[in-house]
């Protein structure tokens, strides 16, 4: 697995770079999730400087697949030789994969989970992301779902007693460059939103975002260390 975990946490060590997640929550309890890392302004870049061939190959990528594969098959077909359990094969069986392409160039990867439970989501985001860095696109941010609630764990994203920490992840962003864009859709129309952050934003009735890039001037403003979704 570890040329799949290395997908996941490309984007800390890559500059421009764009991440988006879009975490779907069914009445049933279940979570779905579907994440797209673009890379194509930082190939364009490597291009530009090498006057050569942008290419995710380049960055050590495999090559993937231009119509969805489940990432069992996408991992047999890279030649990963690394053992799976039962567990961790039924998951990947479950997850899909496939090649993000611009132009016909591919730039990046895309990542589908569908109607996990909330345990079996946790499961798959720690066998990708083991033993490597947090704040890795699948692990953010954490959560509780049991089908009307959702709790979010903000010290995903900062610290709230520690504004040195929190300043040092804000330069890191500033630094590589990098975009992320949290949204949480929900079956049923939000009911009421507990505890206030500054990087909650209310899009509609059925829509949350979680902006990391909130504006400096928001970061005085109350901060929760839980938020808390209640649908009807």
């Amino acid at each position: 697995m570890k040329k799949f975990i290395l997908l996941t946490i490309a984007f800390i060590t890559l500059q421009s770079c764009s991440v988006t997640n879009v975490f779907t929550f069914h009445n049933d309890g279940t979570i779905s999730t579907d994440m797209t890392l673009d890379m194509s302004e930082m190939l364009a870049m490597e291009a530009k400087a090498k006057q050569g061939e942008n290419s995710l190959r380049n960055v050590n990528m495999p090559k993937f697949p231009k119509e969805w594969q489940s990432v069992y098959d996408f991992q047999k077909n890279i030649g990963s030789k690394d053992s799976i359990s039962e567990e961790e094969a039924d998951l990947f069986k479950r997850s899909m994969i496939k090649g993000l392409f611009k132009d016909d160039k591919e730039v990046g990867f895309e990542l589908r989970f569908s109607h996990f439970p909330p345990e079996q989501f946790a499961s798959i985001t720690t066998i990708l992301d083991k033993g490597k860095q947090k704040n890795t696109p699948l692990q953010l941010p954490s959560f509780k779902w049991e089908g009307k609630e959702l709790h979010i764990d903000m010290n995903v994203f900062d610290s709230k007693n520690d504004d040195e920490q929190a300043e040092c992840l804000a330069q890191m962003k500033k630094m590589f460059n990098i975009e992320l864009n949290n949204t949480l859709v929900f079956e049923n129309k939000i009911k009421k939103i507990k505890g206030k952050h500054p990087f909650i934003q209310k899009i509609d009735a059925h829509t949350i975002k979680i902006d990391v890039n909130a504006p400096e001037g928001k970061k005085k403003k109350k901060r929760d260390s839980e938020i808390v979704i209640i649908t009807k």
